[in-house]
């Protein structure tokens, strides 16, 4: 089974922590779990992974976005931005996000291997798309300048 854009159930969000993730990546709206909706992520059943976008903006402005990628109990803090080659027409075909990595931080596992975390974050960006489960633009293409 491959990376999907999918909505959490009671069950999954008990098994991987959402509502903890939430409070610790969305502090000012602790325990206002996805202020009122279900939790959408991008998830691989399968190897017990998702991926979760956690912010936009950055120190360096427009085009930043943030992502938790949870690997069977592993957090990865992965920080992206669009890079040159992405489509700034929803019109083009294909319409093109490329993504261009700008740090990456595997908490508390020395062990994880780095390959291993980003064959898992180029397969779930790859389903992303241009935004999971909220908008998918048709003939969407994901590439990696990493």
């Amino acid at each position: 089974m491959a990376f999907v854009n999918d909505y959490a159930s009671e069950e999954e969000i008990g098994l991987f922590g959402l509502k903890e993730m939430w409070d610790k990546y969305f502090p000012e709206f602790r325990g206002e779990y996805w202020v009122g909706r279900k939790p959408d992520i991008t998830i691989n059943r399968e190897i017990n992974a998702y991926l979760m976008p956690i912010g936009n903006g950055g120190e360096s402005g427009r085009g930043w976005r943030y992502f938790l990628l949870w690997l069977d109990g592993v957090e990865v803090e992965v920080v992206l931005k669009k890079a040159p080659g992405s489509s700034t027409s929803f019109s083009d075909s294909p319409f093109k996000v490329v993504w261009g990595l700008v740090r990456i931080n595997i908490s508390g596992n020395e062990d994880v291997l780095r390959s291993a975390v980003m064959a898992a974050l180029k397969s779930a960006l790859a389903a992303y798309g241009y935004r999971g489960v909220h908008r998918q633009v048709e003939n969407t293409l994901v590439e990696f300048s990493f």
